[in-house]
């Protein structure tokens, strides 16, 4: 596949999607404007091969457009799924699913491989806002911020069913972007409280780090004399 052009995509109150050829950054070149949505526009995103441009807006909607053709970008969805304000929109790697999040609480994922569909039931968690999502460089895990200082995990290997994985504390205060380090196994998340949280996504690797801070592990001799009704299963 031919590689794209570098482009920007920026966009506002002003309700127009804006698309720029940044090949030379110090020289912008102005490619056309998208004026579909008609409410302020909070997030846009491209898929990874910059074939796909999707956007949340102010009307509740999310947005889908091919921008192979960067001067006459075609209108794949305009996605219905929310009852507030969309926030954020992630593309999975492969340009497969699209989440959108929103101010309703919900995130709502859709399979774009062919003609957008929305998948299942919106995902459910967050206590607030959803203001930033990010799929993991493998695209199995989709990572959400929160406004009530939360990020939320959800295995999305099957998007129709997905799984929450795990929930992590982001602070007291709002988390507005999350983002997966290269390979995945990293995540960082930053917001309102000034501070960026870091965590590793590798369970196994957790564990063997508690584990060395745990000291010497229980002797078989040990486990009998202490928990001699507990099958012998030491943790680490």
């Amino acid at each position: 596949m031919a590689r794209t052009a570098p482009r920007s995509a920026v966009a506002g109150d002003d309700t127009a999607i804006r698309l720029w050829d940044v090949t030379d950054p110090n020289e912008p070149a102005a490619l056309t404007t998208l004026d579909d949505p008609r409410d302020y526009v909070y997030a846009t995103t491209f898929s990874a091969d910059g074939r796909l441009l999707a956007a949340g807006s102010g009307d509740k909607k999310t947005w889908l457009w091919n921008v192979e053709d960067r001067r006459r970008p075609v209108k794949l969805g305009e996605l219905h799924g929310h009852r507030q304000e969309v926030y954020s929109v992630a593309i999975d790697p492969r340009a497969r699913l699209l989440a959108a999040g929103s101010a309703d609480k919900t995130i709502q994922l859709w399979d774009i491989a062919g003609r957008p569909r929305r998948l299942g039931k919106p995902l459910t968690g967050p206590n607030n806002t959803v203001y930033w999502l990010d799929f993991s460089p493998d695209g199995h895990t989709l990572a959400a911020g929160g406004g009530d200082g939360t990020v939320w995990l959800w295995d999305v290997r099957d998007p129709a069913r997905p799984v929450t994985y795990a929930t992590l504390a982001g602070g007291s205060s709002a988390v507005w972007m999350v983002s997966f380090g290269p390979g995945g196994r990293l995540l960082s998340a930053g917001g309102a409280d000034a501070t960026v949280r870091l965590w590793t996504t590798d369970p196994e690797r957790v564990a063997r780090e508690l584990c060395a801070l745990a000291g010497d592990p229980l002797t078989a001799a040990e486990w009998e004399r202490y928990l001699p009704d507990v099958p012998h299963d030491p943790p680490c």
